[in-house]
């Protein structure tokens, strides 16, 4: 526990945004009130208190919303997927992360409903109102006007086929997928979602990347071997070893947002139980994988320079170098693998004060499936970084679009366990020889 109450306090220090959420978690392992459940069933939920309502489908076709799950639309036969969500995006940073409690309704009721954290399209202003029907309302339809701006362009059509829905004002005929839909143009046409206090809810489908884990990695290593690389290549890289590791994971909390959402604008979201315990998730694996530890000096070298050059200590700290670093490396090891980014996971400790900056790049399988192991060659003097491995991270070094510290296109990862806080690429020259690198770019 120890271990973990460093990481977090050293997390809170490194990464401000979701610091009120880390704070909840440091209090709750100090007074003893943290949980760490380790899942060994997962249950899909259609319907969930604070969190979302799964329980609508939608035909792409025609439009239509179902209450119900089935297969396909009864009017067009078309097949049918899961409604659309309205995902929060904050407006201006919150005091408080969005808390689930078991047994315990928060955010009062607002309109008879409750405050999701999820809206269901159901929920989004007008989607039941008529203004010239006043019993038995259906749904109206859903539908995308512009298949090139999916969510932009989503429009209500009115539902009814009938010779007073002809005679409606608000109805605009138009011609979608080969079809004639009638518009719905009251109040006024177009989807318009609700907002919360300081949250503004943009409409998104349902995928993973509407929430994000949030993780803290403790490791342990056992057995492990020296792995030759190139000093000149990396001066700044003190040893790299081969082990058998011992993995802990715990994500303390995940982070909510519509898919395209800025990291900065996605809402901590933590769950205490019904006797008021934090719960973390969390998992044990052992593994293999890479111990790459950095030189003390070049890292005290490599925050002097980048101060010097305007980043504050946010962006030029032993965390965020080290944190590049092993993004470096995490992001090369698919490429070179030929296996899914999924498949490798990382883990950084980074502390100056006890001597401390190292990152570990693992198999993220129990027991390992080889990943890490495939960067290896073994020779007669032992194990070494392939060629191919040196090549691939040298062309990863500069990032095509310039960007200010990281992005998408150089140093980005989905996989990462901190959801790409604490990078910046200019850290990589202090550690890495960028015209030594250059010769294996060839």
């Amino acid at each position: 526990m120890k271990d973990f109450l460093d990481e977090v306090t050293r997390l809170s220090e490194e990464i401000p945004y979701i610091w009120p959420a880390l704070r909840r978690v440091a209090q709750a392992a100090r007074g003893n009130k943290l949980v760490v459940k380790v899942p060994k069933k997962v249950i899909t939920e259609l319907r969930m208190e604070q969190v979302a309502d799964l329980a609508y489908f939608w035909c792409p076709k025609c439009g239509v919303i179902y209450e119900r799950p089935q297969q396909r639309c009864q009017l067009c036969r078309g097949r049918l997927v899961q409604a659309y969500l309205g995902a929060p995006r904050r407006e201006t940073p919150a005091g408080t992360p969005f808390v689930i409690s078991e047994g315990l309704r928060l955010g009062g009721r607002r309109g008879g409903a409750y405050d999701y954290l999820f809206i269901p399209i159901v929920n989004a202003i007008a989607i039941g109102k008529c203004p010239i029907r006043r019993r038995r309302r259906k749904l109206k339809k859903v539908v995308r006007l512009n298949p090139e701006r999916p969510l932009a362009s989503l429009a209500y059509a009115c539902p009814y086929d009938d010779g007073l829905a002809k005679k409606c004002q608000y109805g605009r005929e138009i011609t979608y997928n080969g079809a004639t839909i009638r518009l719905c143009t009251y109040w006024p046409g177009y989807l318009k979602m609700p907002r919360r206090q300081n949250e503004t809810i943009m409409l998104a489908p349902p995928s993973e990347a509407l929430t994000k884990a949030f993780s803290i990695i403790l490791y342990k290593p056992i057995n492990g071997q020296s792995v030759h690389f190139d000093p000149e290549f990396m001066p700044g890289v003190e040893s790299i070893s081969f082990a058998k590791v011992i993995v802990y994971q715990l994500t303390p909390m995940f982070l909510a947002g519509s898919p395209y959402a800025r990291k900065y604008k996605r809402i901590p979201v933590i769950v205490y139980s019904s006797d008021s315990k934090l719960e973390v998730l969390g998992r044990k694996l052992e593994s293999e994988g890479l111990l790459v530890k950095l030189k003390l000096d070049s890292v005290r070298h490599a925050i002097n320079a980048l101060k010097s050059k305007g980043f504050s200590k946010m962006r030029a700290s032993e965390v965020v170098i080290c944190h590049t670093m092993a993004h470096l490396f995490l992001i090369t090891t698919p490429l070179v693998t030929g296996l899914s980014e999924i498949e490798f996971s990382e883990a950084v400790r980074a502390d100056l004060d006890r001597s401390m900056c190292e990152f570990l790049i693992y198999d993220n399988s129990p027991g390992g499936i080889g990943g890490v192991r495939s960067l290896l060659e073994e020779t007669y003097s032992g194990y070494e970084l392939k060629t191919d491995f040196l090549g691939v991270i040298s062309r990863r070094l500069e990032c095509p679009r310039a960007c200010l510290t990281a992005c998408k296109a150089c140093l980005f990862s989905a996989t990462c366990i901190w959801l790409n806080y604490a990078l910046n690429r200019h850290a990589l020259q202090y550690i890495i020889d960028f015209e030594e690198a250059s010769k294996y770019a060839l």
